[in-house]
């Protein structure tokens, strides 16, 4: 029973991870209005994979306003997201990776 869990939690990870992806892809290709709804379904899909530990920082540039964090995925692939776009759970999550220098 515990096996058919852990596959069935790694098959909806992937679908986030998909989500984010998707999400991206179609930000990029979209007018204002539809990108910041595309923007918003990446990062749920980000701040959920981050707190689930199925999602990593991987670096974090400071030189802009609201600074862009880059994130790492399990089994592979990596986006960026604002740290504004985090909620509190997810930036607790980068916070504590950032003091821990896994990055």
């Amino acid at each position: 029973m515990a096996v058919n869990a852990d596959v069935e939690r790694d098959q909806n990870m992937a679908r986030l991870k998909q989500r984010a992806f998707s999400a991206n892809h179609r930000a990029k290709r979209s007018n204002n209005q539809a990108r910041e709804s595309f923007y918003r379904t990446k990062a749920t899909a980000i701040n959920t994979l981050l707190k689930a530990g199925r999602a990593f920082v991987d670096g974090v540039d400071w030189s802009v306003p609201d600074p862009t964090v880059g994130i790492r995925f399990i089994g592979g692939g990596r986006l960026h997201t604002k740290l504004s776009a985090l909620d509190l759970l997810a930036f607790r999550s980068v916070r504590f990776q950032l003091a821990s220098g896994s990055i």
